[in-house]
């Protein structure tokens, strides 16, 4: 086998569609989690990518924004001076497309990928996903990663060789561990303790709610956030000190005195789908691998595996992408340079240490309730537009 994925989420099929368009047999363990959002709770906040401009997802995995598009994923503006790509139209003049928000659920996301990468492979290569198949181990030394032991669903373990095994199993990852066991020096980790809850409940909007587009409000040390996901459904996250508790009676309350009065407004007329998902948040955990002096040639981490975010953040899908950038750039000098590794790992950590010294949220304060309602309502697009202006380049 050319290449080995561990984990099969939002990074891992990146991960997958960029090898596989450079060429390659790519093999995905995909063992039935979802991995990319470590730090959220179930139901999850929906998943949030920036499309159009420079970085759009579909250069990643072709057709995928239309794929999603088709089965329902809502496109919020996020429209900021001076970032655009440049088109061209049936008459050949050129056209700027600004960039946009699009958001669905993180289900429709991973089956979408799922399905635009299996059925896209190169020819005369293929794409595999074995399902409830987990990785135990890799095999090597400390100079090479040659491949990893696996454990099926009936509990034999098998090894499989590869030329590149790719960690995307997110921030459970065993890899630090395994990498021990090759003789591969610690890996230097920076962690970022995380004090507060976050809340998260699905709602059907009220008809006058259909069209709104995302939305994000900063009261102090309280955030919220609602994500417009298929099938004409909100998914609504709040962040707020790990002191309280939100309970199916007190969510909309919360937001409506705690946080912006409009957000609560829309939801006291919005029907609830979903208990409230309470989850208290995990610390964040940066892996320097691209610190270690030598690196094994043969393996790379990337997305959640390397680092993990706030889930309000669109720090994580954006780490996710870089990584899937950072490969496809290096696999231009062939999946056997013996530089892949490492030169693929060091753009990473450089994409990570630029995601991380930039806000990732609306960083406003609440302005006095008195504004009209026009004027809040355009703040909290407004809010919501803040949360990817740091990764428009």
């Amino acid at each position: 086998m050319e290449s080995v994925i561990l984990g099969g989420g939002y990074a891992g099929l990146l991960a997958a569609s960029v090898i596989s368009q450079a060429g390659y047999d790519v093999l995905v363990l995909d063992d039935g989690t979802a991995p990319e959002t470590g730090t959220a709770p179930l139901p999850r906040h929906g998943a949030v990518l920036r499309v159009g401009g420079i970085g759009d997802i579909g250069d990643l995995v072709y057709g995928s924004r239309r794929a999603l598009e088709d089965e329902g994923a809502q496109t919020s503006p996020a429209e900021i001076a001076g970032h655009a790509k440049v088109t061209h139209n049936r008459s050949g003049h050129q056209a700027w497309e600004a960039p946009s928000l699009l958001t669905c659920t993180w289900e429709l996301l991973n089956h979408t990928l799922r399905h635009s990468v299996l059925a896209s492979p190169e020819i005369g290569r293929e794409t595999t996903v074995w399902d409830t198949t987990t990785a135990v181990g890799l095999i090597g030394n400390s100079r090479a990663v040659q491949g990893v032991r696996v454990r099926h669903l009936d509990g034999t373990e098998t090894t499989i060789t590869a030329e590149l095994v790719v960690d995307a199993s997110g921030p459970t990852s065993d890899a630090p561990a395994w990498l021990s066991r090759l003789g591969v020096p610690a890996i230097p980790t920076v962690t970022d303790r995380a004090n507060g809850i976050t809340a998260t409940r699905i709602y059907r909007p009220a008809p006058s709610g259909n069209d709104l587009a995302m939305m994000a409000a900063n009261s102090c040390n309280r955030r919220a956030v609602f994500v417009p996901v298929e099938n004409g459904r909100w998914h609504v996250t709040q962040q707020l000190p790990a002191s309280e508790f939100l309970a199916d009676e007190t969510f909309e309350q919360s937001v409506l005195t705690e946080t912006d009065p409009i957000l609560g407004e829309l939801l006291n007329g919005a029907e609830p789908l979903s208990e409230v998902a309470v989850s208290r948040m995990v610390t964040s955990r940066w892996r320097r691998y691209d610190q270690l002096r030598s690196w094994p040639r043969g393996f790379i981490a990337i997305g959640d595996a390397v680092a993990t975010w706030n889930p309000l953040y669109l720090h994580g899908p954006q780490a996710a992408e870089a990584g899937a950038r950072a490969l496809r750039e290096a696999l231009a000098h062939g999946i056997n340079d013996p530089a892949l590794a490492r030169r693929t790992q060091q753009m990473i950590g450089r994409a990570v240490a630029d995601l991380r010294t930039t806000p990732g949220t609306p960083c406003q304060q609440r302005r006095p309730h008195h504004d009209n309602a026009v004027t809040r309502r355009r703040r909290l697009v407004a809010g919501a537009t803040q949360l990817v202006s740091h990764c428009i380049r």
